[in-house]
C-alpha cells in the first residue's frame, strides 16, 4: 500500500513536469509567406470556440472584465470572455476575448478583435490562439496609418513551453475602408 501511494505521488509530481517539456503542436501553417487573407469586409464577429472549457477558476476571474463599450458587447455576445484592457487610438479599438484559461490563468482559445470607427474590421489571427503555443500572438502597436502590428511566437517540436526557439513572425494588418465596411488584409 505504501509503495502504491509513493508511486501515485510520484506520478502526480512528475507528469506535470514531463508535460511541460512535451512537444508543442504546430499551428503556424497560416503564418507562412504569402499570407492568405482571413478577414473580409462586412464580416461578423466570429463565435467563441466550443471545444475550450468555459469554466473559469475564481483566481482567473480577476483577468475578466465586463463589457464597457458597444464593441465589447458585440464580442461578448458571441460567447467570448473579455480579458485585458481594450486599447484604442486613431479610430482603432482592439479587444481581447478568450474562450477560457489554462491552469495558470493564461488565455486559451483567445483572439483579438479589431474595430475601426466602431465597425468590426477583423481578427488578429485566422484561428483562436493559446498562450505558450505556436501561433500565439499579441498586438505590438497601432498607428495613424490604420496599421496594427502583431507578433506571433513559434515553437520547435522539442521546445519546452517556456522557450520557443523558432523565429517569431511579425505581421502588419492595415485597415482599409471598403463599401462593405473596414477590413484588414495581412502583410508580413
Amino acid at each position: 500500500m505504501a509503495r502504491l501511494v509513493c508511486c501515485a505521488l510520484f506520478a502526480l509530481i512528475a507528469l506535470p513536469l514531463l508535460s511541460a517539456t512535451m512537444p508543442v503542436l504546430a499551428q503556424d501553417g497560416w503564418l507562412r509567406n504569402p499570407l492568405v487573407p482571413w478577414n473580409s469586409p462586412g464580416m461578423a464577429v466570429p463565435s467563441a470556440p466550443l471545444d475550450v472549457p468555459s469554466f473559469i477558476e475564481p483566481l482567473c476571474a480577476r483577468s475578466v472584465r465586463p463589457p464597457e463599450t458597444r464593441e465589447d458587447q458585440e464580442v461578448a455576445s458571441q460567447g467570448w470572455v473579455l480579458f485585458g484592457p481594450y486599447e484604442g487610438g486613431w479610430g482603432i479599438r482592439t479587444i481581447g476575448g478568450t474562450a477560457g484559461f489554462d491552469g495558470m490563468c493564461r488565455p486559451t482559445g483567445y483572439q483579438y478583435f479589431i474595430f475601426m470607427d466602431g465597425e468590426f474590421a477583423g481578427t488578429l489571427s485566422p484561428v483562436p490562439m493559446a498562450a505558450r503555443s505556436t501561433g500565439a500572438g499579441r498586438i505590438l502597436a497601432f498607428d495613424s496609418e490604420h496599421r496594427v502590428t502583431a507578433n506571433f511566437v513559434r515553437y520547435a517540436n522539442e521546445d519546452p513551453l517556456c522557450c520557443p526557439s523558432r523565429p517569431s513572425v511579425s505581421i502588419e494588418l492595415r485597415i482599409e475602408d471598403t463599401e462593405q465596411g473596414p477590413v484588414e488584409p495581412p502583410r508580413v
